[in-house]
């Protein structure tokens, strides 16, 4: 039997899909296709090699926003780029997200992300992470993104923000709020 969302949209992941490339079928089953093959390469994940991001703390979901929606962080503070290895932390992105789509029972969900930038300097942004994590939750979880939220709206932000959004789908550039103060933000 079809479960249907609060807004009377079909529930399952071909539909996910379909929203996600514009109602596209050929688009919508090379995605998919590429999400099983992407899977099936990254999972089960080994916990044991991918401590150093999972002790930085890069990326993890903590807390509900306003209408519940689980609420993942994304942070470089305290981050080195020469001394990490993207894949590595592309799979403890993958880890804490499935750890997620785990407590959540499989239900139809979505999350508001905050990429933090407090802390953030010239030395520790880094464009080739911020791109493979986009790639990697765009394959993996199309559709999961309910806003992308970009902390604090600096000049230093907006100008990383300029160099990454031509590698980042269209779906998430229509989420993504450029803020300067979370006060009061729901």
């Amino acid at each position: 039997k079809q479960k249907y969302r609060p807004d009377g949209r079909p529930q399952n992941e071909l539909t996910n899909f379909l929203i996600y490339v514009h109602g596209d079928p050929d688009k919508a089953s090379e995605r998919i296709n590429k999400c099983l093959s992407r899977r099936r390469a990254h999972l089960p994940i080994d916990r044991s090699t991918i401590l150093r991001p999972l002790h930085q703390r890069l990326f993890f979901f903590q807390g509900k926003d306003r209408a519940c929606r689980p609420i993942g962080y994304f942070r470089l503070q305290g981050h080195d780029r020469k001394k990490r290895d993207v894949e590595q932390y592309v799979r403890a992105v993958v880890y804490v997200s499935e750890a997620l789509v785990k407590r959540m029972g499989g239900s139809d969900y979505r999350v508001t992300l905050v990429i933090d930038h407090r802390g953030a300097n010239l030395f520790n942004q880094d464009l080739e992470l911020y791109k493979a994590f986009f790639k990697t939750f765009g394959e993996l979880y199309p559709m999961k993104l309910f806003r992308v939220i970009l902390y604090p709206a600096t000049t230093m932000t907006r100008v990383l923000w300029s160099m990454l959004r031509p590698f980042v789908h269209s779906h998430v550039q229509r989420r993504l709020a450029l803020v300067s103060d979370l006060a009061g933000f729901s």
